[in-house]
This record gives structure tokens, sequence and C-alpha cells, in this order.
């Protein structure tokens, strides 16, 4: 089995191509805007970055033709 790609806002945000701070305004929005998947771990905020490639490849638009 794979082991699993963790990472903080940062690298999530990197991935992403976005300002980590849109991220983590984006946390705590009721409702969030985004919707970017992450876990707590105690009080720390961890990001499966095998999910946000998931995520990121589930939001793809093709432009109308």
């Amino acid at each position: 089995m794979k082991p699993k790609r963790r990472g903080n806002v940062n690298q999530a945000a990197e991935i992403l191509g976005i300002d980590s701070r849109t991220i983590e305004n984006d946390r705590y929005k009721n409702p969030p805007k985004l919707g970017i998947p992450y876990h707590k771990v105690g009080g720390r905020v961890v990001y499966d970055l095998d999910e946000i490639e998931t995520w990121f490849q589930a939001r793809r638009r093709n432009p109308v033709t």
C-alpha cells in the first residue's frame, strides 16, 4: 500500500496554486465557499495531499465551444 502524503496548509496551497490564507479563511466560513478537505489531529489541521489533488481534479471545467 502506498504511504499517505500528508501536509500543512502551505503544502496544500502550493498544490492548488492559491494563497494559504485563502484556504485558512475558507475553513472558518459557514458554509465554506471552496470546501477543501482537511483533517483535525488534536489541535492541528492536516491535509491529505492526495485528497487535495482529487478535489482539484473534480473541479475541472471544459470551456464551451
